[in-house]
This record gives C-alpha cells, sequence and structure tokens, in this order.
C-alpha cells in the first residue's frame, strides 16, 4: 500500500515536472515571438504606404529624415538594414527598438496594423538600382573641408575639431550623397531637432543664444559657449525656439565642382 501511494506520488510529481518545462518553454517561445505576429506580411498597397508615410514624418523623420536619407539615423533608403532587411524584420526593428540606442519601439506607441504601415513605408523608400555615387576628388574635399570650408571649427572627425556642430564620425555611412549635398547648400532643409538653438531675453534684456538641451513648461535650458545654461520662463523676457542651421550656404562660397568634392570626401567617412 505504501509502495503503490510513493509510485503514485512519484507519477504525480514527474508530470507537473514535466508540465512545468512545457510552460517554460511556450513562454520562452511566446517571449521570443511577441513582437513578430506569426502571420508576417506587409501590406504594400497605396493607403498604407502612405499612412506608414505619415507616421514616418510624425515619428522617425526626426533621426532619419523627411525622405528617409538620414540625420542622426541611418539612411533608410538603400535597402541595407543591419538587423535584417525582410517585413518580419523591420517590423521587429522598428515594432521593438534597438536596444542601447535612441531608437524606441514603435509597439509601444502604436498598433501592430500601424507598425505593419511604417514597415510598408520603409519598403517603399529602397530604391532598386545602387545610389550614384559622388563624382568628385576626396583629397581635395578633404583639403577644403580642413580649410576654407573651416568645418572643424564646429565639427569634429576623429577627435579633431569642435563639438559645436554634430560629430561626422561615420557620416558617410549614415547619409546619402544625396542628403550631404542638401546639408552644404541648402543646411537649413533639415535640421535634427538635437541641434536647435534657443534665444532667451532675460529680465535685465541680456540676449543669450546658446543650443537648446531641453525645456518644458516651466524652464528650458541651453549650451551657451560651453556654459551650461538654465532659464525659468517666467523670470525671463521672452524664450524663442531656433529651428534654423548656423551653417552657412557652400553654394555662395563654393563652385558646384568644389561642393562635389567636398561631399565625396564626407561620402568616405565610415568610421563610428
Amino acid at each position: 500500500m505504501h509502495h503503490h501511494t510513493r509510485s503514485s506520488q512519484a507519477r504525480r510529481v514527474n508530470t507537473r515536472f514535466k508540465a512545468a518545462i512545457w510552460s517554460t518553454l511556450l513562454a520562452a517561445f511566446l517571449f521570443a515571438t511577441a513582437i513578430a505576429p506569426p502571420l508576417v506580411r506587409s501590406d504594400t498597397s497605396v493607403p498604407d504606404v502612405r499612412a506608414g508615410a505619415d507616421l514616418f514624418l510624425t515619428d522617425c523623420a526626426g533621426c532619419h529624415g523627411r525622405d528617409g536619407t538620414g540625420l542622426r539615423g541611418p539612411d533608410l533608403t538603400r535597402g541595407i538594414f543591419r538587423h535584417g532587411a525582410d517585413a518580419a524584420a523591420l517590423f521587429r526593428t522598428i515594432g521593438g527598438g534597438i536596444p542601447a540606442s535612441p531608437m524606441p519601439g514603435a509597439l509601444s506607441m502604436h498598433s501592430e496594423q500601424a507598425v505593419w504601415q511604417l514597415v510598408a513605408y520603409v519598403q517603399s523608400l529602397n530604391h532598386p538600382a545602387a545610389p550614384t555615387p559622388p563624382g568628385g576628388d576626396a583629397e581635395s574635399g578633404k583639403l577644403l573641408f580642413e580649410t576654407r570650408g573651416r568645418c572643424l571649427d564646429c565639427h569634429s572627425v576623429g577627435g579633431r575639431g569642435a563639438f559645436l556642430g554634430p560629430s561626422l564620425n561615420g557620416i558617410g555611412l549614415l547619409r546619402s550623397a544625396a542628403s550631404l549635398r542638401l546639408s552644404l547648400v541648402r543646411p537649413s532643409a533639415e535640421v535634427d531637432p538635437a541641434w536647435w538653438s534657443v534665444r532667451v531675453v532675460d529680465a535685465g534684456g541680456a540676449v543669450h543664444v546658446g543650443r537648446r538641451l531641453d525645456e518644458d513648461t516651466y524652464s528650458v535650458r541651453s549650451l551657451e559657449g560651453g556654459r551650461l545654461r538654465s532659464f525659468q520662463r517666467a523670470a525671463v523676457r521672452s524664450i524663442d525656439r531656433i529651428e534654423t542651421s548656423p551653417m552657412p550656404a557652400y553654394d555662395d562660397e563654393m563652385t558646384p565642382a568644389e561642393i562635389e568634392d567636398l561631399v565625396t570626401y564626407l561620402s568616405t567617412l565610415t568610421r563610428l
């Protein structure tokens, strides 16, 4: 009788143990596929692409540019993605975000349908033919960059230069030649919000202009000549955001051939 009871108990324990294992495996599977629905599809119909374009302009253009050719984030028009280029991989990347990067997961803000719309739009940006590489001379462009262009007065490359503007390390990987060319001839066409400025007139009438770091209902912080400043809105006369770029338009200073040389040099900066 005791032997029979022990055998029954052993069977029950074994059954519970197996059930626990299967539950653990099922939970792991569900977790691994949580942001990749089993029905992997990308509806690239015109309405979905248009809806994805609207979402992209609202949520993604600040990093990837209004046309997807890159700002802080990489150029999305080349069809080259580190985490996979098929629809399922794009859904996982867009939906779940990229850990240890500024890119959040869209599923924390939008529905699965909206993420698929973003996937459809990103896929529509991919050009089947490789973009034509710039046709200038990289060595001449480097000389212009370091001398007449005065680029190192604001930007840094490989540890050289200043930090008044964004680092250009890896810019050739992140931006297309067309985007680089646009930034040289129309620098205010697309300005990364991280590099907007702010103009503050304090209570005494003094004017302070610096890089806008953050702001809320009550205050604004800026970086002015390397000095961190904080202003309470109630204690100043005015606060104005400046969304244009202080960078000069180089088509006023350089010939088209020289601009092409500069674009060609910047395209060679692929080390992050």
